[in-house]
């Protein structure tokens, strides 16, 4: 989950580096020009690895959008949860800086949300957590009389009750969770982890090479950049192999 927000804060910092406004600018316009019953079948399909509509002009953006930038195919679903947002808000789609929305990007920087979701989830995972996770009506009663009850008594009447749905909400998600074999995060980012992640970007999608990496970042042995490169690539259950699709268009490098 850290990557991603590491992606958007590193695309809002260095202009090179166009992963969301790429999407937007290329897939968007596609998605928005169809229904919404078939643009929701195709996206899903994408993002599920269905291949039933891999021919058609939005799955083929998607795709060479995903090749353009190295993207794993495990953040399909969190392409797909963007642009289903920026479909429904255009202000959202054109508001600088660009950002991730929907399934991670709100809760990405605060305390108990979980770690690799993405990676870790198969697409049948992923729906029995969707499904778990899916708005509900809360089951509490509003009632005051006042000929009978002061309001702060009421008042704390209702919240009471509130608070026990909301920790039995809390608690059948956290066992959801724990289910699939998710773990909850207990740090926000450290200082030495952020760097990591930007050094992954810089590889793994930009394309820069270890040695640059070093050289921009004051680092004294790339074999430092290497290793954390690729510990981070094991954790998170993603190959780390430096994209070279920039590597005739130095402009963008």
């Amino acid at each position: 989950m850290k990557l991603f927000y590491a992606l958007e804060e590193l695309e809002a910092q260095d202009e090179t580096f166009r992963p969301l406004h790429d999407l937007r600018d290329n897939a968007l316009p596609l998605v928005k020009s169809l229904s919404y019953p078939l643009a929701s079948l195709i996206c899903q399909d994408y993002a599920y690895s269905g291949h039933r509509y891999d021919s058609h002009p939005v799955t083929q953006a998607m795709y060479q959008w995903e090749k353009k930038w190295n993207f794993p195919d495990w953040a399909r679903v969190q392409v797909v949860s963007t642009v289903s947002h920026w479909v429904s808000s255009s202000a959202m789609a054109y508001k600088e800086p660009v950002r991730w929305d929907g399934m991670v990007i709100p809760w990405m920087n605060q305390l108990d949300t979980l770690v690799n979701v993405l990676p870790d989830l198969g697409a049948q995972q992923f729906e029995r957590l969707d499904k778990a996770i899916r708005p509900r009506e809360c089951e509490v009663t509003l009632f005051w009389n006042p000929l009978l009850e002061s309001w702060k008594h009421a008042e704390s009447r209702m919240l009471l009750e509130f608070k026990e749905t909301l920790e039995a909400y809390r608690h059948q998600i956290e066992s959801e969770c724990q289910a699939l074999g998710l773990e909850p995060e207990s740090q926000k980012y450290q200082k030495s982890e952020e760097q990591h992640y930007r050094w992954f970007i810089r590889h793994v999608f930009q394309g820069w090479t270890y040695e640059r990496i070093a050289d921009e970042e004051g680092v004294p042995d790339s074999s430092t950049v290497r290793k954390a490169v690729k510990d981070l690539g094991r954790r998170m259950k993603t190959p780390v192999e430096r994209n070279t699709y920039f590597d005739a268009v130095p402009s963008v490098t």
